[in-house]
């Protein structure tokens, strides 16, 4: 016995389908009113009232949305425009939702739509009640401002987590110009304090052997935390405690680096009662090099100071020749140690107006780089 399984679209491109015993069967909504056609749109499901929910999109003209329409889909399937009371969210494509079952309610965040002027991405979240009579209330307030935090965005993605009644979102896109920023920070939004809780690093980087993290929690102005790093052969460990400054940053500085060696750090807090990390970001310390960089500036009409680095700790040599191959000055800098250095050569010596080379020697290695001195 063969199944088949037909489907009969409607006009706004709605589809419902099945099969049993072998017998093709298909459905379509009622005949009523329905929701124009549209796409980049969210849907819930509605389990008090086993329905389907449908909110915002954007039309084959490019039109906007912000309409929430309820599909029955018990007996003959059909079409019910919501009218919640409220100011509604802005029309949008590119947000999401969940179905918040603690409150009978639909969450929404973010997007992309039409700001006070131009196009631009949402970080807000708004709540539509859904039982008795429906209403719109704003959750949190992003607008469609870029630098708020969580930062505005589209096409992320986001699910309720039922253990924490909360809603969890991940990643996404921020427009420029002639590109789009990619996302790849995590955050939730809980109900109890109607704020959004930063789960991820807010920026790492590395400059004079040292990193520096920060990290930002709103509604945490007061949040202590450990800082943990390890490095990709080994387990996490503590590295000292922070404190939020009393807006939701925390910063570390980490001056016990490695060069040629990559880290990943995190931070492990607790929040009503769950110990909690964050994300973890990797950074990777640029390995020590062996490298002459030459007179800075370059002619020089002061002092001539030669810019160099190296790689260890061993023996090493700066010379400086005139164009005939003459020695004029030869000074040992290996005492310096490893890391970036910069060298005065008009100590013990005062250089003439002319051109030079430079020469710096450490082991089997050498650079040579050519200066200029005018007077």
């Amino acid at each position: 016995m063969s199944t088949q399984r037909s489907m009969i679209p409607c006009a706004t491109g709605w589809w419902c389908s099945g099969a049993r015993m072998g017998a093709p069967a298909a459905t379509t909504p009622g005949r009523c009113r329905s929701p124009s056609g549209r796409s980049s749109h969210t849907a819930i499901y509605d389990p008090a009232r086993d329905r389907m929910v449908v909110f915002g999109g954007t039309g084959t003209d490019f039109d906007y949305f912000n309409d929430a329409w309820a599909l029955s889909l018990a007996g003959s399937p059909t079409w019910s425009q919501l009218a919640p009371a409220g100011i509604p969210p802005r029309a949008r494509r590119y947000h999401t939702a969940i179905y918040d079952p603690g409150r009978d309610r639909m969450v929404v965040f973010a997007g992309f739509g039409l700001g006070n002027s131009y196009y631009s991405e949402f970080g807000d979240a708004w709540a539509l009640t859904l039982g008795g009579s429906p209403a719109w209330i704003e959750l949190w307030h992003g607008g469609f401002r870029s630098d708020q935090l969580p930062q505005a965005r589209y096409s992320h993605s986001a699910i309720y987590d039922p253990v924490r009644s909360r809603m969890v979102v991940f990643g996404g896109y921020r427009f420029e110009e002639l590109h789009d920023i990619r996302y790849s920070d995590t955050w939730a939004l809980t109900w109890d304090t109607v704020t959004a809780v930063d789960l991820s690093l807010a920026s790492i980087r590395y400059e004079s052997g040292r990193v520096r993290l920060r990290w930002y929690g709103s509604g945490m102005a007061s949040l202590v935390a450990s800082v943990e790093r390890r490095a990709e052969t080994s387990d996490w460990e503590p590295l000292a405690s922070v404190t939020a400054d009393g807006t939701g940053w925390l910063a570390y500085e980490d001056r016990a680096v490695t060069p040629g060696t990559r880290y990943g750090y995190r931070l492990a807090y607790r929040l009503g009662g769950d110990l909690l990390h964050t994300d973890e970001a990797w950074v990777e310390i640029p390995a020590l090099q062996f490298a002459l960089r030459g007179l800075t500036p370059n002619p020089s009409a002061g002092d001539p100071v030669v810019a160099f680095s190296l790689a260890g700790g061993e023996p090493a040599t700066l010379e400086v020749f005139d164009l005939s191959g003459r020695r004029i000055l030869s000074r040992e800098v290996g005492s310096l140690g490893p890391g970036a250095h910069s060298f005065d050569l008009s100590s013990g010596v005062r250089l003439a107006a002319g051109v030079y080379h430079l020469r710096l020697i450490q082991g089997n290695r050498s650079a040579t780089r050519r200066a200029v001195i005018i007077r």
